[in-house]
């Protein structure tokens, strides 16, 4: 049974000092913080996991908030570089080439201690804005200049806008590293990774996959949601949400029960529970509501009436405005930062947005009868990159992409989608 005691209570003749004890710290708190997160994470356990003296550990780190900073520098000098290729001056196969190189980057971009320090760059940004700095400028600068430099020596490209191109790959993979590694969704939504980076480059540089023509379909499906009640039940839901929300953001997922959210609404327990089934439902609902009621319902009455161009530009606009959410922001924050310790809020966050959403679109693509590449796969080379920019625009902080102006953003996205000559 081990005792709380304060580093001035232990005497220490002679805590062990060195580079290499330094290291074996650093170790075994990049371990520690990998399975317990920021939060779960004390200086007790980092002392057990790196079998180091309490004495020892401080007489190195003062408190857990410079040692978590130490270790995310520590992990940045030693794994979270990318070496990008010499450019082809002209490449006969540009296509193959940059295929392989961008599965490079994904492979050393999917490694446990850069998934870490990405992990914590979003869940702590609050905390920790340095950190979304750190990563961007390890990962995804070199990435853009690298993508830059390629297509500007490609003839091909000459008439594009090569740095909406690579601002579009950038954020593409940005999302597919999320995706894999953090949200664990593709293997849900039973799409490879190799795939993904496929259908990008294909994108980008103008090569659609062939795909067999689609039977036109009678009108677009709508989004799938459970009835809404009437005007009073839905205004007194919203209330409910509203101050729910606020519990959880104050307290966080693990230290939030029904009790407290019924105290804080004002209604009995009972009566919570007749629009909530329990803790897990009314986090799910707050998910749906800072993001599917936000930005993908209000377009539904339009889906038979706009051009698919048109739908489909007001639909990443919406989307890409998830940046400015603060509620939005606030709780992806938390999802991220209490899913080390609960993975059921991935699967809820998932399970609420990512498969459902996916859904949509596709089944929106597939009625649209779009075939250069398969609807589940359109769905993703819209939605990727544009998340992809939300997360770099309101966690990341990357000087060079959350400059990135978000209505040329989106026009090359949909211009690519949709086959535009000049994206």
């Amino acid at each position: 049974m081990s005792t709380e005691v304060t580093p001035s209570a232990v005497q220490s003749p002679s805590p062990v000092r060195g580079p290499a004890k330094r290291e074996q710290i650093l170790r075994g708190a990049l371990a520690v913080f990998a399975e317990h997160g920021y939060a779960g994470t004390s200086m007790d356990r980092v002392a057990s996991g790196a079998r180091v003296s309490k004495p020892t550990l401080y007489s190195h780190f003062q408190s857990k908030e410079k040692l978590f900073l130490s270790v995310c520098g520590w992990v940045n000098t030693q794994h979270l570089r990318w070496s990008p290729p010499p450019s082809p001056v002209c490449s006969a196969d540009l296509s193959g080439w940059l295929k392989r190189q961008l599965s490079q980057w994904l492979a050393a971009a999917r490694r446990p201690e850069n998934v870490f320090v990405l992990r914590s760059a979003l869940s702590e940004s609050l905390r920790f804005p340095e950190l979304g700095e750190l990563y961007t400028r390890a990962v995804l600068d070199p990435l853009y200049d690298w993508l830059l430099e390629t297509f500007d020596a490609q003839p091909s490209l000459a008439t594009s806008d090569r740095t909406a191109l690579a601002d579009y790959l950038c954020a593409g993979l940005l999302t597919l590293t999320v995706f894999t590694e953090i949200m664990h969704g593709l293997e849900r939504l039973a799409i490879p990774c190799e795939q993904w980076i496929a259908s990008m480059v294909d994108l980008v540089l103008g090569q659609p996959q062939t795909v067999p023509l689609l039977p036109p379909a009678e009108k677009p499906a709508a989004f799938e949601v459970p009835p809404q009640p009437g005007p009073e039940a839905a205004d007194r839901r919203e209330q409910l949400l509203q101050e729910a929300m606020a519990v959880f953001l104050a307290h966080g997922y693990a230290g939030t029960s029904m009790d407290m959210v019924a105290q804080a609404t004002g209604v009995s327990k009972p009566t919570l529970y007749t629009y909530f089934q329990d803790k897990e439902g009314l986090f799910s609902e707050l998910i749906a509501r800072v993001t599917i009621r936000r930005s993908i319902l209000p377009l539904q009455p339009m889906l038979a009436t706009l051009p698919p161009p048109v739908l489909l530009k007001r639909q990443a606009t919406a989307i890409l405005a998830k940046a400015d959410d603060q509620e939005y922001v606030a709780l992806l924050r938390l999802v991220l930062s209490e899913s080390v310790r609960f993975p059921e809020l991935i699967r809820l966050y998932v399970g609420t947005v990512a498969e459902p959403g996916h859904r949509y679109l596709s089944r929106y693509l597939m009625a649209c009868r779009w075939h250069r590449f398969p609807p589940e796969m359109g769905a993703l080379l819209l939605i990727g990159p544009i998340i992809g920019l939300v997360l770099l625009q309101s966690l990341l902080h990357s000087k060079v992409l959350s400059s990135v102006e978000r209505e040329r953003f989106v026009d090359c996205v949909v211009g690519l989608l949709v086959g535009s000559a000049d994206p």
